[in-house]
């Protein structure tokens, strides 16, 4: 008798334990607790894309990730019960403390060099002793819509051009610094 798993694995993995990928593909997307989305990609082989074949980008709802929702919705609803207890100064200092440790992890993964005292000067709201422009404050500004919930310039992001104009207003400032250069071709088409 043949013990059959109940475990998911990626299409790679079965590639190469020689299933077939077009069925196993087909049962995912047909699967009810599948999301697809409207992202289209292009399955690679020996590291070239094949760009013959076009598939929709889907995800899968599997039970850990649900569970795992679960537990971050229970971790969030706990912070949000303690942080209702802070002082809105203490919470703004958090707030700042972590994007600025955000902001520096991932610059430094990305390549482009940071200071903390740079992205910490840019997180704090007084321009006023603060009047020195640098690369992250369009990054920054709209880190603080978000926070304050000022979503005008992303309520209807439904073409490219939509994404790049926020794109740029993001990035403007890193591109005036001259370290940091646009090299996507999507870019250059718009």
């Amino acid at each position: 008798m043949i013990k059959m798993s109940n475990k998911y694995e990626n299409l790679i993995k079965l590639y190469y334990k020689k299933q077939n990928i077009e069925d196993e593909y087909i049962k995912r997307i047909e699967n009810p607790a599948t999301f697809i989305t409207d992202l289209k990609i292009n399955p690679i082989k020996r590291g070239n894309k094949i760009l013959d074949k076009e598939y929709n980008l889907f995800y899968v709802n599997l039970m850990e990730h649900t569970l795992l929702q679960e537990i971050i919705i229970k971790n969030s609803n706990q912070i949000n019960l303690i942080s209702n207890e802070l002082p809105q100064i203490a919470i703004k200092d958090i707030i700042i403390k972590i994007l600025s440790n955000e902001l520096y992890k991932t610059n430094k993964i990305e390549g482009i060099e940071t200071v903390k005292s740079e992205i910490h000067t840019s997180l704090k709201d007084n321009k006023k002793l603060n009047n020195k422009s640098n690369k992250l404050d369009g990054i920054i500004k709209k880190y603080k819509d978000i926070m304050e919930k000022n979503f005008k310039d992303t309520q209807h992001i439904d073409n490219l051009s939509s994404f790049r104009k926020i794109y740029d207003e993001m990035f403007e400032d890193f591109e005036k610094s001259g370290n940091y250069k646009l090299d996507g071709i999507q870019y250059q088409k718009i």
